[in-house]
């Protein structure tokens, strides 16, 4: 039998020095039965020019180009026109390893699996720094049960929460109507939190798939005073997520509170990061004030247990702002943030 088609969708926008690494990362794959779509995102520099060459020269790539609509509405465009038995995103300054697709499609076809999610990438540094491996989530972490996984690591763990480099069921995408949402940062979190409602079985790739281009200036490498707002809908869409899959028990719950407690950390850090451009005064009225919500002071009350972080040091520091929010020792857990 042939084998099945991959669609692999790329949203592009303002990346004409990464682009043709990361679409010939996906046009060289040893699999071939793939169709490539190139999303050009209403692209100011030349990214647009380069999509219509690539399509000109190979016959597996298609390019859509549409006004600006940000990632997540250039990743729905693709999903639109995608014809795939599996879909893959793949941001346009990553890279796939050559491997990726065949392996991933040869377990999901043996596992006759919704969405294989690999845990392992390779971090490469635009600085000259050397490239590393790091972990989504640990291979023990995992759970084929997308209920299961849900709870226990998108939400308890608040990792996997990454689109790119995941082999999904289209159909699964389509039949369901789940797309990107608009105008929000994290919008894969919100996705996945979706797929994992409606997907039956996950399988896991254990090999790195994705060489993850870090630099500097990126979407997720700035400071946004903002995301606080993204992380309020996160926590609504965490009890959503439950509540739909119908698990609303004590444990669920405490995954619930562990995930907006990592959410409000990771935020305060980068908030009171020596990085962050604001003054000392605004950094910390916008900590007292993050920190005073009521929904936070409900949540540092209890104990939760200290979120997974590939970084020994980061852990540490983690592990003592909880015990000094707990204690409501903010001032003291303030000044812990700041050293890096």
């Amino acid at each position: 039998s042939e084998s099945p088609l991959v669609s692999i969708v790329i949203p592009i926008y303002n990346t004409e020095a990464f682009l043709e690494a990361t679409a010939e990362s996906a046009i060289n794959q040893t699999y071939a039965n793939k169709e490539i779509i190139l999303v050009d995102d209403g692209s100011p520099d030349n990214s647009p020019a380069l999509c219509d060459a690539l399509q000109e020269k190979y016959e597996c790539v298609r390019v859509i180009h549409k006004e600006n609509g940000g990632l997540s509405s250039a990743r729905n465009a693709g999903v639109e026109i995608a014809n795939g038995k599996y879909i893959l995103f793949l941001d346009s300054d990553d890279t796939l390893e050559i491997h990726a697709v065949e392996d991933m499609v040869k377990i999901a076809e043996e596992n006759n699996t919704d969405a294989v999610i690999p845990n392992v990438y390779t971090k490469v540094y635009d600085n000259g720094k050397p490239n590393e491996i790091a972990y989504h989530f640990t291979e023990e972490m995992f759970r084929e049960d997308p209920h299961e996984y849900a709870i226990e690591i998108l939400i308890g763990k608040a990792r996997g929460q990454r689109s790119t480099a995941v082999l999904y069921t289209l159909e699964t995408i389509k039949a369901n109507k789940i797309e990107f949402p608009l105008g929000i940062v994290s919008e894969d979190f919100f996705f996945n939190a979706d797929f994992m409602c409606v997907a039956k079985k996950l399988s896991i790739y254990t090999k790195p798939s994705l060489f993850n281009l870090k630099r500097a200036g990126t979407i997720s490498s700035t400071f946004k005073k903002d995301f606080i707002e993204t992380i309020w809908l996160m926590d609504e869409k965490a009890n959503e997520t439950i509540r739909k899959i119908g698990k609303i028990d004590k444990n669920s719950q405490e995954k619930i509170d562990a995930f907006l407690c990592r959410n409000l950390v990771v935020f305060l850090f980068s908030t009171m990061s020596p990085n962050n451009k604001l003054s000392k005064a605004e950094k910390r009225k916008l900590a007292y004030n993050v920190l005073n919500n009521s929904k936070s002071r409900k949540v540092w009350q209890k104990k939760h247990e200290t979120p997974f972080f590939e970084s020994k040091k980061t852990t540490l520091a983690i592990k003592i702002v909880y015990m000094l929010l707990r204690m409501r020792l903010i001032g003291l857990a303030l000044k812990v943030m700041t050293f890096r």
